[in-house]
Parts: C-alpha cells; sequence; structure tokens
C-alpha cells in the first residue's frame, strides 16, 4: 500500500478531497486527529480513512437536523467519490475502487427517484473513452428504477486497469414527436414527509455500516 500523506502534508489531502471540510471544520479534522493518535494510532492511512468513514456517518445526522436532501445525496455522492479516488491513489485494487464507484452512482440514482420536477427524467450514461464496455453502452438510455439491472458499470466487466472513470447523468424522457412527457401531478401530504426522511436515513446509516465494516476489515 502507497501513501503519499502525512501529518504535514494534512493541508494538501483536504486540499486534494475538499468535501471533508464541506462536512467538518479544520477545527475539528483536528480533534479527530488527535482522539485517533491518543487512542494508539499508528498508520495515519487508517487516520484519513476514518475521516471518510465518519464523514459519511456526520452527513446522515446533518440531514437529521436539517432535512436537506439535495445537501445529503450532494455530500454523499463526492465522499464516495473520493474514496475510490483515495484508494487509487494508495494503489487499491480495481474491486476496490470500483466499490467506492459504484456506491456514488447508486446514490446518483437515489436521488434521481426523488427529484420530482414534473418531467419524466431518464439515465444517460457518459462512458470513459478508454472503457470499451461503457462505450458500448454509450448512446442507450436507461430508466431510472432498472439502470443498474441493466446497466453494468463500475462492476468486474469495467475494462479500465485504473477502475471506473464513467459518469452518468439525468436525461428529459420525451415522446416520439421529441416533446417533453410531464409527470402526473400528485400531492404530497405531510403524513408522507416523515417517513420519508426516515427512509432516508436509513439509506445513509447502511451504506455506512457497509463502508465501516470495510474500514475495520482493511
Amino acid at each position: 500500500m502507497k501513501s503519499k500523506y502525512s501529518l504535514e502534508k494534512l493541508d494538501s489531502f483536504l486540499t486534494n478531497y475538499p468535501i471533508i471540510l464541506e462536512i467538518y471544520s479544520k477545527k475539528e479534522v483536528l480533534r479527530l486527529y488527535e482522539n485517533w493518535h491518543t487512542n494508539n494510532g499508528v498508520f495515519f492511512h487508517d487516520y484519513l480513512w476514518l475521516l471518510f468513514n465518519k464523514a459519511i456517518l456526520k452527513n446522515g445526522d446533518i440531514f437529521q437536523a436539517s432535512n436537506d436532501e439535495s445537501l445529503f445525496y450532494q455530500n454523499a455522492f463526492f465522499l464516495y467519490n473520493c474514496m475510490a479516488h483515495f484508494r487509487r491513489e494508495e494503489g487499491g485494487s480495481i474491486e476496490e475502487i470500483n466499490k467506492f464507484h459504484r456506491l456514488s452512482h447508486k446514490v446518483y440514482i437515489e436521488e434521481a427517484k426523488n427529484d420530482k420536477i414534473g418531467i419524466k427524467q431518464e439515465i444517460a450514461l457518459i462512458p470513459h473513452p478508454r472503457c470499451e464496455y461503457a462505450n458500448s453502452l454509450s448512446k442507450k438510455r436507461y430508466s431510472i428504477n432498472n439502470f443498474f439491472d441493466e446497466c453494468k458499470i463500475a462492476s468486474e466487466v469495467c475494462t479500465l486497469n485504473s477502475g471506473c472513470g464513467c459518469s452518468i447523468t439525468k436525461v428529459a424522457k420525451r415522446d416520439k414527436n421529441g416533446d417533453l412527457i410531464r409527470e402526473l401531478n400528485t400531492k404530497k401530504t405531510n403524513e408522507f414527509k416523515e417517513p420519508k426522511g426516515c427512509a432516508f436515513s436509513l439509506l445513509s446509516i447502511i451504506i455506512s455500516f457497509t463502508v465501516l465494516i470495510y474500514s475495520i476489515l482493511y
């Protein structure tokens, strides 16, 4: 395992991964280091990985307090992408790198499922130019609900030796005449708002638990 960061180069890490300071203040980051070091922390890599994991958990706490779905998804998306890049920097396997890229794609899809803008949307794949698998699918459009059943980016079929480099994006769905297809106007009542928030919190906890288990086993 390679490591390019140390305590003296912490600012370099935070510059490369600014999402950490979107979740934590610099003072909190340093306090987490002191707690980690006091508890017999040895390898600086473990502290940086701890920062990512704790940031995921705190993102869930922030959502609980603010109910800001957009911010929750945005933070989660960037955190998982950054975790993939961090593992790439340290010489992680393709399987490890793709694991976190796929989590970021899943967060994007979950956001798309709940993005009610009044227009039906689909998912378009933006393939990495050197991924043969992804480029074979570049002109396809996917339903939001079936994307992961039909598209296997960031999995064992990825042909990049550095891990997934593809992106996905929402696009408006159109009929055969090229006109936008609108969603049915369904009003949401207050009784549905609280369970929805619980669902997002549950999503955060489940994914966070998966990553924390990985960090313990790593």
